[in-house]
């Protein structure tokens, strides 16, 4: 059995209290109609129409020439991308890596849609590049891919902007977009180009939350991209903790006003064990407002 579903496994059925329902639960109808078992309805017959299309029963008592539609159902597309940026080294409240937690929720998302019967792909950046691989229909790919991303940092170059710009550039048909990212504030440029993606994907933001720079304990308050420990005097320093939890907070509220005012999705996961629940809640709230 691949190691990393394995954990996702563990913990999905051991702590979802609702192992016979799926929280993907439902076909998904194409927008476009095409060939399949689920009729749709009838239609009066046009030039360039397939002719075993024709419904001769009902064309008959209509005295017109009629033809049946159908749905097709086609499997979705979920593409997971995930931020391999340094900063997703540092701790969560928990202790656990930013990295682990976000391959954790890759897991979990991507192994929930393979049950689904859907097709899931990854992208991430590496210190030499771009990272991508296309849809996977089984568990082995999966794990591979998870494993790919496991340890992977990327080059200063390879920003989240740039994983977004590959996003914007190289997606086409309607997928559902993934991002696992941490609290790095969403820039101008990322806002645009998730105005763009909304317009043809559904998107999902998952905020991996980093445990708070001072006013907790912690082995050690460093700077996790420059290395600068915080000075000791600076670790309780009451005002200085304020003022940061303040300005956390204001980004935080930006954050999620902007994300709403797109209608994309946004989840925050602060610690290992409130991954399997968020999540479900969200699917679940998800397919709710669908429905």
């Amino acid at each position: 059995m691949s190691t990393l579903l394995r954990k996702v496994k563990a913990r999905l059925f051991l702590t979802s209290p609702y192992r016979s329902a799926h929280p993907l639960e439902g076909a998904h109808a194409a927008v476009l109609r095409g060939r399949s078992l689920d009729f749709d309805d009838l239609r009066v017959y046009q030039p360039g129409d397939e002719v075993r299309d024709i419904d001769w029963r009902a064309s008959a008592r209509s005295n017109q020439v009629l033809i049946k539609r159908y749905i097709a159902t086609r499997r979705q597309v979920v593409s997971l991308t995930l931020d391999t940026g340094v900063t997703m080294d540092a701790r969560a409240a928990d202790g656990t890596r930013k990295r682990d937690l976000a391959l954790l929720i890759a897991g979990v998302l991507g192994y929930l849609s393979l049950r689904h019967g859907d097709e899931v792909g990854t992208r991430y950046a590496t210190e030499t590049g771009l990272h991508r691989q296309r849809g996977a229909t089984s568990e082995g790919r999966l794990e591979l891919a998870l494993r790919g991303a496991r340890d992977r940092v990327a080059g200063a170059e390879f920003t989240r902007e740039k994983l977004l710009e590959s996003i914007v550039r190289e997606e086409r048909g309607r997928r559902i977009l993934t991002i696992i990212t941490d609290e790095a504030p969403i820039s101008a440029a990322e806002e645009r180009q998730l105005r763009r993606l909304r317009v043809q994907h559904d998107l999902v933001w998952i905020t991996v939350c980093e445990a708070p720079l001072l006013g907790v304990p912690r082995e050690a308050h460093v700077d996790i991209q420059t290395g600068w420990a915080i000075p000791t005097f600076a670790q309780a320093d009451t005002a200085l903790i304020e003022e940061l939890a303040r300005a956390d907070a204001a980004e935080r509220e930006r954050r999620i006003a902007l994300l709403n005012a797109l209608s994309i999705t946004n989840l925050e996961i602060r610690t290992e064990a409130e991954v399997v629940p968020a999540l479900l809640d969200m699917l679940r709230r998800r397919h709710r407002a669908r429905r």
